[in-house]
């Protein structure tokens, strides 16, 4: 009903009734939702292995969801896990994360008020008693509290737009997918987009000749990361260009919800953002794996000149694989002559297998025990040039972020990750303008070998004295650097 018949797609409001959506939560909560899922994938799919995904996140979830047989099958006889392995689970849908299911299903129907917390609540209640401990909180339960927990702070940063007055920058908010996405944005004299309480936002798709500009954070950053840099575009334009940056789900003070987090998701993220909120062209730039979904959201929503949004892109230290035109034609031709999106949307690539869930779980939380108490530390290696940028906003804001509900479930995503589209073909399929700013001293990465390879395959380079974020290291140079490349573009 509400839905149609893709577990990925958006519901269709017009069929989206409290009495479907509630039919949907009672079936749900009788089946359980091991076989919910189940059931669902299966009526979604098919049982024979085949994508009918509408975009390459369905597709690569698709290819996850529907992976048959244990995980023993793809560990070599002898090997310490092999007895570990064949007594987990082979059912399809085992290697979503607990509550996926209920995440991906409900969210959109709540956010769209078919569905109420308390409604949730109640049958949640009726189905299972009241008898529960911190171990066995259903997961529609869990799933209402943290999407409550979160508009709490996205109204507190609403009312108080805290630390950003004085750069000239307003939060605002904005649904993906159900999701809470939180975004800072310049107010320029052209047409700002407008902030309510509610979260209502939107461009004026007439205000300003010139494009736009959408920043994209790196991993376990967020768009405050980006606000030196913001000012300084908007104090290299007159204050005449609509700067935007969003935080990613899972980062800053974005939802995170129990999802499988991919590149396709949030580069679906990043080009929604842009059709829904910016509604006019833009440049769009990003930072390490922001820079990748940049590229990304260059390569699926279009140049300008082929009809998209995207104006121009621009790379600050970004992640990629780029390849030589011999390693090229080798992948190429290893997938049967196909790109890497199109294997991806046809299900031509090979069988997926992921570590369980458990595991995933309990590594990243030694991961997170580690990282946390480093964390400035650590944001000082990497930037090397100017250590000293390195506040103790950006440490704290990072920890912040790291300690929010469901944060562990990006970095269990890690190793679930379908492969990617390589650099090389993203450029190919944008076609327009792009820039690469490079921060020379990256200690991450051979920086001044990547920016070589990016320009052998049609990006211009602007080299930096910085290290793996020269945006938050050497913000005025490279607002500078932007604002010259929109203008421009």
């Amino acid at each position: 009903g509400a839905y149609g018949d893709a577990l990925w797609a958006t519901p269709n409001p017009e069929a989206c009734t409290e009495a479907s959506a509630t039919a949907l939560l009672q079936e749900y909560l009788e089946l359980g939702e091991a076989e919910f899922a189940a059931q669902w994938v299966t009526r979604t799919h098919g049982t024979d292995g085949g994508i009918a995904g509408v975009s390459l996140e369905h597709a690569s979830m698709a290819r996850m969801v529907l992976t048959k047989g244990p995980l023993s099958t793809v560990v070599p006889e002898g090997h310490p896990l092999k007895p570990i392995l064949s007594k987990v689970s082979s059912e399809p849908t085992s290697q979503l994360l607990p509550g996926e299911i209920f995440a991906r299903v409900f969210s959109p129907l709540l956010a769209l008020g078919c569905l109420s917390p308390r409604q949730v609540a109640e049958a949640s209640e009726r189905a299972h008693g009241t008898d529960t401990t911190d171990s066995t909180v259903p997961a529609e339960i869990l799933a209402v509290e943290s999407s409550e927990w979160h508009q709490l702070l996205a109204r507190d940063d609403l009312e108080t737009q805290r630390d950003l007055e004085e750069c000239g920058i307003r939060y605002g908010y904005w649904r993906f997918r159900g999701h809470l996405v939180r975004y800072a944005v310049t107010d320029p004299d052209a047409g700002a987009a407008e902030v309510t309480p509610e979260g209502v936002a939107g461009g004026d798709e007439e205000s300003g000749a010139e494009p736009d500009a959408l920043l994209v954070h790196g991993f376990g950053a967020s768009s405050s990361q980006w606000r030196k840099t913001m000012k300084a575009m908007v104090e290299a334009s007159g204050g005449k260009r609509r700067v935007y940056a969003l935080d990613l789900l899972g980062f800053g003070h974005s939802q995170a919800p129990s999802l499988t987090y991919t590149q396709y998701l949030w580069a679906d993220q990043v080009r929604e953002f842009g059709l829904s909120v910016v509604r006019r062209p833009y440049i769009v730039a990003g930072n390490s794996i922001g820079g990748f979904m940049s590229a990304s959201v260059a390569a699926d929503a279009g140049s300008v000149e082929t009809g998209g949004l995207v104006s121009g892109l621009a790379l600050v230290n970004t992640a990629g694989r780029i390849l030589d035109a011999e390693t090229e034609a080798k992948e190429t031709a290893e997938l049967g002559g196909l790109s890497m999106a199109e294997a991806t949307a046809t299900g031509g690539l090979p069988r997926f297998s992921s570590p369980p869930n458990s595991v995933l779980f309990a590594f990243s939380r030694l991961l997170f025990a580690y990282l946390q108490p480093r964390i400035q530390e650590i944001c000082k290696s990497v930037y090397p040039a100017d250590p000293s940028q390195v506040d103790e906003r950006l440490a704290s804001d990072i920890l912040r972020d790291s300690r929010d509900p469901g944060a562990l479930n990006v970095m269990t995503s890690g190793a679930k990750l379908p492969p990617p589209r390589t650099l090389n073909e993203l450029f190919a399929a944008y076609g327009g303008p792009i820039l690469v700013l490079q921060g020379l001293e990256d200690p991450l990465n051979d920086a001044k070998s990547r920016a070589d390879g990016m320009g052998r395959i049609g990006a211009k380079v602007a080299p930096l004295a910085a290290g793996h974020c020269p945006h938050d290291e050497k913000p005025e140079e490279v607002g500078r650097l932007l604002e010259e490349f929109a203008a421009a573009s």
